[in-house]
């Protein structure tokens, strides 16, 4: 320690290096301290933006207005939260039929959808979604048979066309967990008939309107049920699909239109088989509705109409023979027992037949029987085989 040590306090001993004014002390310069600041703002910036677009009521009305405008139809939502790590999700969410509220007008429900969407519109205020994932969904179809069979979904409007006049593309979407349920208006009430727990999956095939959907189902105590691939066009309402492992009798059968329901219980049909083809076109412009069911039997039951199983010339004589025993009874003949079988014998009976294995092709029409595929089982316990 040198003499001019002496002369120091023991506190300038320590030499400081990062007081300001230290010669060894770093300068800032302007420009540094510029790029500092703007960096400092643009973080700023980036945290306030984030939570502007992350904002739960912000993101909940953007989402309602962009589903509303897919389905056609009054979409709600309960909780909407959006993050970089979870993505947009959406609690409570329910879609309404446009119009006047009533037991048919909810279609949809889900506890919970996952959305994936695309940034650069989300920036700019609006949610175009490409995959929603529903979890424990409830889908609810309710068909009017005094409407003409008008379903509540048809209730619907289209999607609207965007910017470019090309119709709105659904995103791909999944149901995870779900339920459809199916009733009926009759009598102007509501009465539930059905229901199935699904699996199922609609992706956009990148043409207008059609879209593929499968679906895995199961009815109440089974392990496996149905299973359903087809085509679905959202602007005609027609279904193009194959089904399998389709039990007639169970609650695949109370989820089908009206019109197939009333044939099916007429026919008394039973058993299992497999439909490679099922096509409906539901009414419209005064035509009404119509279906094709191309189905392979293996020992199904079924009833068939004395309509369908008579030639031209004995349905003919059966209207003349029906029509004459209508007039006789409303003159107040005595003959009443034997009017009453008159008519029976000029209506006929069902023939019931069973153990029946082969190909049929129902329309609203009738049987078809292909000539190449003939149809053999037993009547009476008497067996055939016929075609045509």
């Amino acid at each position: 320690m040198s003499l001019r040590d002496h002369h120091k306090l023991p506190d300038e001993l320590f030499d400081r290096p990062w007081w300001s004014g230290h010669p060894f002390h770093p300068r800032v310069g302007m420009v540094r301290r510029v790029v500092m600041l703007a960096i400092l703002l643009l973080l700023s910036s980036a945290i306030a933006g984030y939570g502007f677009i992350t904002d739960s009521s912000r993101v909940r009305r953007m989402a309602e207005s962009a589903l509303s405008d897919l389905s056609g139809g009054r979409v709600t939502i309960a909780r909407a939260s959006l993050s970089l790590f979870e993505g947009l999700r959406l609690d409570g969410v329910s879609l309404h039929t446009p119009g006047v509220a009533g037991p048919d007008s909810e279609v949809f429900t889900a506890q919970t959808l996952l959305v994936k969407y695309n940034i650069r519109p989300l920036l700019a205020g609006k949610v175009v979604p490409t995959q929603i994932v529903a979890l424990d969904p409830r889908v609810e179809l309710c068909e009017d048979p005094q409407q003409g069979g008008a379903w509540n979904y048809q209730r619907l409007t289209p999607a609207p066309a965007r910017d470019d006049g090309q119709p709105t593309v659904l995103p791909q979407i999944l149901l995870r967990g779900g339920r459809i349920d199916y009733a009926r208006i009759v009598n102007g009430q509501y009465e539930p008939t059905g229901s199935l727990a699904i699996d199922a999956q609609l992706t956009p095939l990148g043409e207008a309107h059609r879209y593929q959907f499968e679906i895995d189902s199961r009815g109440v105590g089974q392990a496996v049920g149905p299973s359903v691939r087809g085509i679905f066009n959202t602007r005609t309402q027609e279904i193009s699909a194959q089904l399998r492992s389709v039990d007639w009798e169970g609650a695949i059968r109370r989820l089908l239109p009206a019109v197939v329901q009333d044939w099916l219980t007429s026919h008394a049909i039973s058993g299992r088989t497999d439909v490679p083809e099922f096509s409906f076109s539901p009414a419209h412009d005064g035509e009404p509705a119509r279906f094709r069911v191309e189905t392979y039997l293996d020992k199904v039951s079924l009833s068939v109409q004395p309509q369908e199983w008579r030639g031209r010339e004995e349905i003919e004589r059966a209207h003349i023979l029906r029509d004459f025993a209508i007039r006789l009874q409303a003159l107040g003949s005595k003959f009443g027992p034997s009017l009453s079988l008159l008519r029976q014998q000029a209506e006929g009976l069902p023939i019931r037949v069973t153990g029946v294995s082969g190909k049929f092709i129902f329309t609203q029409d009738g049987i078809e029987i292909p000539t190449a595929n003939p149809v053999q089982g037993w009547v009476e316990h008497n067996s055939f085989s016929i075609s045509g």
